[in-house]
């Protein structure tokens, strides 16, 4: 569980079942990537929020995203959802990403990116 003072521009997934769909594109902001069996959850920053969404879903589904871990868990189970935040600057989505990271409980569900 994770909370976030922004409401997501838009939620889906990308399950075995087919791939939800975006309402529209959010460009300079903040996503959460998270694994629906587990829970665990990715976060990151983005100038191009969709695009590096959907480059990270490709990236996971082929074993290279830069988180081994989470490559992992998609290994054996690909069922993701998906949360895009718009925010006005990167400056405003890096100091969301800290809160929201604060607000992760259990702490164990946070995966950090390590390149």
């Amino acid at each position: 569980m994770f909370t976030t003072p922004h409401e997501p521009i838009t939620t889906w997934s990308k399950t075995t079942h087919g791939r939800g769909k975006r309402l529209f594109p959010t460009n300079v902001g903040f996503y959460v990537i998270e694994h629906i069996s587990t829970g665990k959850l990715l976060v990151g920053v983005s100038k191009q929020v969709s695009r590096d969404v959907d480059i990270g879903i490709e990236q996971l589904l082929k074993g290279i995203y830069p988180s081994a871990a989470f490559n992992k868990l998609v290994s054996l189970c690909p069922d993701l959802r998906l949360h895009e935040y718009s925010t006005g600057s990167i400056a405003e989505a890096k100091k969301s990403v800290e809160a929201l990271i604060k607000t992760i409980t259990p702490t164990y569900l946070f995966i950090p990116i390590r390149k």
